[in-house]
């Protein structure tokens, strides 16, 4: 019996927070990345968007018009996170090779053969390429992101 009801108040413990979340007007998603940030609230059933760059910021409620324009910016924000910390982790793959390389070649008391430069080469390669294409398509993003921004502030 006692095994029950620790069960019953346990249960009630974890859903009683999430019914007040639910019910309460406040934020729903919030992100910010770089200079760009925003956040959902519900509000009387709506959905109110406050979208900010820079020292520019708007308040938006979403309607059918302007759905499809908030969903991508939110899209491309999580992207544009994204390729940031893919973009941080090439860098430090290509750093880590080069060095690596770098204490092959210097180092005479090393018993490694040169040919063992060769597979190093090539991920050294596909490091390089990996930065930049993660570099063009944070552009892309960066683009996408402030055209859609212009239009949902229009």
């Amino acid at each position: 019996m006692k095994s029950k009801l620790i069960i019953i108040l346990c249960l009630i413990g974890i859903l009683t927070p999430i019914t007040k979340t639910v019910a309460s007007e406040e934020i729903i998603l919030k992100k910010e990345v770089g200079e760009y940030n925003y956040s959902v609230q519900k509000k009387d059933n709506n959905y109110v968007w406050d979208i900010s760059y820079k020292n520019s910021n708007s308040t938006l409620k979403e309607t059918d018009e302007n759905r499809l324009y908030l969903e991508r910016f939110r899209d491309s924000l999580n992207k544009l996170g994204q390729q940031k910390l893919k973009l941080c982790a090439s860098i430090i793959y290509t750093i880590l090779l080069l060095l690596f390389s770098i204490i092959i070649l210097v180092w005479k008391r090393l018993k490694i053969p040169k040919w063992f430069l060769l597979p190093i080469s090539i991920l050294l390669i596909i490091s390089i390429y990996s930065v930049l294409q993660t570099t063009s398509d944070l552009y892309v993003i960066q683009e996408d992101i402030d055209f859609i921004y212009q239009r949902l502030i229009q």
